[in-house]
């Protein structure tokens, strides 16, 4: 299911690919995850702050506070030649065991991405 958001409405379209497509920057209201779920998404893809330099400390908070307030699952959205920003394996595991961060997509060269299954590969979310 694909949702857009306009003039306050939301509507869904099939799609064979994507649950739900809606974007924007910063976490001080996240609406659209709200707005997604109600249009039948079941995921959230969720880039790290990119558009404000923080820190590793930083990086975990932000995540944390979408995935305490979403009733979607949150996938991480690892992709540093768009954001600039790598979250290194450790991280990743880290963020891993938050309640409600689910998966990772990771498109990080392949040497990053078996590092991160070698760290997490142990951990059950069920």
């Amino acid at each position: 299911m694909f949702a857009a958001y306009s003039d306050g409405l939301c509507n869904a379209y099939q799609s064979q690919y994507e649950k739900c497509r809606l974007s924007a920057l910063g976490t001080e209201k996240p609406v659209l995850l709200p707005l997604a779920a109600d249009c039948g998404a079941e995921y959230g893809l969720v880039l790290p702050p990119y558009y404000q330099p923080t820190t590793r400390q930083g990086i975990i908070d932000f995540f944390k506070e979408i995935a305490a307030g979403s009733k979607l699952g949150i996938m991480i959205y690892d992709n540093p030649l768009a954001t600039g920003v790598e979250l290194e394996p450790d991280l990743i595991y880290e963020l891993a065991q938050v309640d409600n961060i689910v998966a990772l997509k990771d498109t990080s060269d392949m040497i990053h991405t078996c590092q991160v299954l070698a760290k997490t590969r142990t951990l059950d979310k069920e």
